[in-house]
């Protein structure tokens, strides 16, 4: 016979909500216009919630996605189709990131106002690099001036997400020249 269910207490906790509640899934498509791959995000009213707040803050809430990531499963290492994972860079040290599959994760990498320190920042993303893991950087026109190494950082990386609506034709050009023939197309 099945266990005996108790009645609810009056005083008891609310049911936990679900980590992926917060995360954005998006489809990624290739050139053919088939799915490639699905970016993994935070809301669009967290990130403009997060938009000015300490390096702190961005941690915690990229180790929500990987946390809801990793335990979610919802990308496999034998998977065809990538996963976008959108991080500050200041949590490119997070443990959960050794339990994601490298061979099919992709960091997406947005700064924040605080600076970028170039050099231990480019010797952990040639590691992560090393373990098979792929990385990109999101650009737009606010990033780029607050960020004047991501002109040398995003050509760099292995992909880049540009905000075109944030630029004007002739920052694109300039932009896609910067980034070299393998990411302006």
């Amino acid at each position: 016979p099945p266990p005996q269910q108790s009645a609810p207490r009056a005083n008891a906790a609310p049911p936990a909500r679900n980590n992926a509640t917060f995360i954005c899934r998006e489809p990624v498509l290739n050139r053919g216009e088939q799915i490639a791959g699905d970016f993994f995000h935070l809301h669009g009213h967290l990130q403009t919630r997060l938009q000015g707040k300490n390096e702190q803050l961005h941690k915690a809430y990229d180790d929500a996605l990987l946390r809801s990531l990793t335990t979610l499963r919802v990308h496999s290492p034998r998977s065809q189709r990538k996963a976008f994972i959108h991080l500050n860079p200041a949590s490119l040290h997070n443990p959960l990131l050794a339990q994601l599959p490298a061979q099919s994760s992709v960091l997406m990498l947005a700064p924040d106002l605080q600076g970028l320190d170039l050099a231990p920042l480019q010797a952990r993303l040639a590691a992560l690099r090393q373990w098979g893991m792929a990385y990109g950087w999101v650009l737009n026109d606010n990033l780029m001036a607050l960020h004047p190494a991501l002109r040398e950082l995003a050509p760099q990386g292995d992909y880049v997400q540009i905000d075109t609506a944030r630029f004007n034709g002739l920052e694109i050009e300039a932009l896609r020249e910067t980034l070299g023939p393998g990411h302006a197309q």
